[in-house]
């Protein structure tokens, strides 16, 4: 079974750079789903750091003309069963 876990960046267009990243923990069925969901989140979370006068704020979005990517990482999640105990004859 294949899961798809979403993951974000906060990336500076003036750097050319991602330095930040932070897995969600949240994990899809299908790669739609993820990517629809980082779309919204990643559209939330550059609100959240515009509105955050405390570290980052308007100001530093827009200087640093930060922004957030987002990917949705495919997880083979498959099942590990173990072997069969052997019959024990008495």
């Amino acid at each position: 079974m294949t899961k798809f876990l979403l993951i974000l960046h906060l990336c500076s267009v003036v750097q050319g750079a991602c330095y930040e990243s932070t897995i969600t923990g949240f994990t899809f069925k299908t790669h739609y789903e993820c990517a629809t969901a980082g779309y919204k989140l990643a559209g939330a979370t550059l609100d959240q750091l515009a509105n955050n006068d405390v570290y980052y704020g308007m100001e530093r979005v827009e200087k640093e003309k930060l922004a957030i990517k987002f990917e949705c990482k495919e997880l083979d999640t498959k099942m590990i069963v173990p072997p069969k105990k052997p019959k024990t004859t008495t």
